[in-house]
């Protein structure tokens, strides 16, 4: 048993001095003597000479004693407010998962965190946890920790703009091994659960809900958000499509919608309907600017009414190519739409080793592509990053954005002899040099179906065109190919996020802050969370919908017990007092 108001040292303290405070007061009798005055006059004398009330007589009325002293002694241990430990409640370990996602906007989030709390009262302290699933999954309670933590951490919190993650808790909660307990998953909201989930984690897991309430209905949302290279095949343009979804069958028409680019409304853009809410956007500015899109009349859920998307950056790449390359190169660059060949002002200067073309565009800064015999360089492709430090991750990222592991390394090692090595170094300026031989025939390099994905990827890569990211989704990973393995993010405590070229998921919906970039912007694009209409459940399997908390386990909810048994006892007191048995 523990106690949460007053500490077990300070309670047994207490009820030792109520022990003693009333044995004291039990010995203050009335004490009668008889006094013979020869007039009324003397009265107030007399009573002031013999008091009625005296200390130290004989101990009586034992039982009264005890009656008095169990009534006071519950009532304080009342206020040190006990709860138990131990419970008969057995083998199982209760979950409670409070829904935090964008889900919970649409409910009463305030009462269902009321009977959050109510339930965990009632709930013995080392079989049970309290878990805070949103964008990110918290522990609110953990097993041990008394309920009056719950009330303090709950106190600000407020759903996100994220999906659902239930049904990945749930499957979390299968594997987790709790030796000979089982488990028994309450949720509090109400966010569907998927019958598939709940049929895979049923052996392990028994499935509830509790302080269920009814979703507000009549919401439509932006579902689908994304952009993708142009039907005209255009390099600095993008087309974009928008899926607009509803819980009520509601058609949007492209008159419900706004569009806006960089804050400002959009014009002169060709917008077509393709029918069941999808819209088409056709030749939108790749310049890096934040396209907007919001539902012009307000339903059940604001948030799911904005959906936002940085377009990226795609200026032309201007390259400088020595004239002898032409042969060799000029054909493939020309038919890559991203490229112009410029020898002013270029980006990337393309020459072979010992030439002295375009040096004047490599002092301001342009990157070096240069093609250097073997027997001058060792690997096959060097790369010179300027950097104090060139780590194996490094290198792996070139690699990988370069696209080298598709080559035919085994096929070109055979030809030269000798292993193809890649390798990488700091240097004052960007470049990569690449063995002079892999231009001829011999090498069936050039000739390759790899070698134009390579050159494109390469004059992307050194001119730091941003890649196309075709969505960005709150709980939804990005394409590893649609982020640079250079790409850094910023989370809130302003902690540095590097890729290298894995996986990005961003938890909540906004802005995502990048280093030295225009921030990304998430949006909240889910059919759950906008077409979820009012449902308690979404299957027998998940119990009735009326289920309360007290029919899962037994209170353990001791005051209230305690002031049952006091009123009982002054009751008892009250019965004994009338019939003569105490004073």
């Amino acid at each position: 048993m523990t106690f949460l108001n007053i500490s077990p040292l300070l309670t047994a303290l207490g009820l030792l001095g109520l022990a003693g405070l009333l044995y004291l007061l039990q010995q203050l009798r009335v004490k009668h003597q008889e006094v013979q005055v020869p007039t009324l006059l003397f009265w107030q004398a007399a009573v002031q000479d013999s008091p009625a009330r005296v200390f130290r007589e004989k101990f009586h009325q034992l039982w009264a004693y005890l009656l008095i002293l169990a009534i006071c002694s519950l009532i304080w241990i009342a206020i040190a407010k006990p709860e138990l430990t131990d419970d008969a409640s057995g083998d199982s370990h209760y979950v409670l998962v409070l829904d935090g996602s964008a889900v919970a906007l649409r409910d009463d989030f305030q009462r269902v965190k009321e009977t959050l709390v109510d339930d965990v009262a009632k709930l013995p302290v080392d079989q049970r946890t309290v878990l805070w699933v949103g964008g990110e999954t918290h522990t609110l309670l953990a097993p041990g920790e008394q309920s009056i933590l719950l009330q303090r951490r709950l106190e600000g919190r407020v759903p996100e703009a994220a999906p659902s993650k239930i049904n990945h808790q749930l499957e979390l909660m299968a594997m987790a091994n709790r030796k000979d307990q089982s488990t028994v998953a309450i949720i509090y909201g109400n966010v569907a659960v998927d019958e598939s989930v709940l049929d895979r984690v049923s052996p392990k897991v028994a499935v509830f809900r509790a302080g269920s309430g009814k979703i507000v209905s009549g919401n439509a949302g932006i579902v689908s958000f994304g952009v993708g290279e142009p039907v005209s095949g255009s390099w600095d343009s993008v087309d974009a499509l928008v899926q607009v979804g509803s819980d009520h069958n509601l058609n949007i028409a492209v008159e419900g919608l706004r569009f806006a680019l960089d804050g400002s409304p959009l014009a002169d853009i060709a917008i077509s309907d393709a029918g069941n809410g999808v819209f088409m956007l056709r030749d939108l500015p790749a310049a890096g600017g934040l396209l907007e899109v919001t539902l012009a009349d307000d339903d059940a859920l604001a948030i799911d009414n904005v959906a936002k998307l940085r377009l990226p950056d795609r200026p032309f790449i201007r390259i400088a190519l020595s004239p002898s390359l032409d042969g060799v190169l000029k054909t493939a660059l020309q038919a890559d739409r991203a490229v112009v060949l410029n020898t002013e002002t270029p980006d990337i200067v393309i020459r072979k080793a010992g030439e002295v073309f375009s040096e004047q565009a490599l002092a301001t800064g342009a990157t070096l592509f240069e093609f250097t015999p073997m027997a001058q360089q060792a690997p096959a492709f060097l790369f010179t990053y300027p950097e104090k430090e060139v780590t194996d991750f490094t290198l792996l990222a070139a690699v990988n954005d370069l696209g080298l592991q598709y080559i035919d390394a085994a096929g070109l090692a055979t030809v030269a002899q000798q292993p193809i090595e890649v390798t990488a170094r700091a240097g004052q300026q960007w470049s990569l040099s690449i063995w002079d031989e892999l231009l001829s025939e011999n090498f069936n390099f050039v000739q390759s179906r790899s070698f134009p994905i390579f050159m494109a990827a390469a004059v992307r890569w050194f001119s730091g065109a941003e890649m196309l990211r075709p969505y960005i989704a709150a709980g939804e990973s990005l394409p590893a190919d649609s982020i640079q393995s250079s790409a850094s993010f910023v989370d809130e405590g302003g902690r540095e996020i590097t890729t290298l070229s894995a996986s990005f998921t961003p938890a909540v919906a906004g802005s995502l802050q990048r280093n030295e970039a225009d921030p990304l912007w998430a949006s909240l694009l889910n059919e759950q969370v906008t077409m979820q209409a009012d449902q308690k459940f979404q299957g027998a399997s998940l119990g009735s919908p009326t289920i309360t908390i007290m029919s899962l386990f037994s209170s353990n909810n001791l005051v209230t017990w305690i002031i049952l048994l006091v009123i009982a006892l002054a009751f008892l007191e009250w019965i004994l007092f009338r019939r003569g048995r105490i004073p």
